[in-house]
């Protein structure tokens, strides 16, 4: 009888090969396709941040440079003594006048003669 069975069983399954499953056959779920990230690019991301976190970390180390110029006079500046300390400690507070600003002339406009006509030779 075992023979049997497993003569049934064996054409079952060669008939089953050659049409579409039935309703009750358990089907193995399709696999979705995974996406997986290379190592090189996980590398070089990680390479990037680390690059990244470093030049930031200078920058933020770094002593704010300021750059103060001076202004230059053109002239010198008339020397005032200071005036003495005025007693209390609301005193007002008095300053010299300023020295006039230096009144510059324009240059005068050089015009060049102009070539004398030329002659008509015989």
């Amino acid at each position: 009888m075992s023979l049997i069975l497993e003569a049934l069983r064996k054409s079952e399954a060669e008939r089953q090969r050659g049409r579409s499953p039935g309703l009750f056959v358990e089907q193995r779920p399709a696999r979705a396709r995974e996406r997986r990230v290379p190592a090189w690019a996980i590398a070089l991301g990680a390479l990037l941040v680390a690059v990244l976190l470093a030049w930031g970390w200078r920058e933020w180390r770094r002593p704010a440079v300021i750059v103060v110029t001076e202004a230059q006079p053109t002239q010198p500046a008339p020397r005032t003594e200071p005036a003495p300390p005025a007693p209390g400690p609301l005193a007002p507070i008095t300053l010299a006048p300023a020295a006039p600003a230096p009144v510059v002339a324009p240059a005068p406009e050089v015009v060049a003669p102009s070539p004398p006509p030329p002659t008509a030779a015989a």
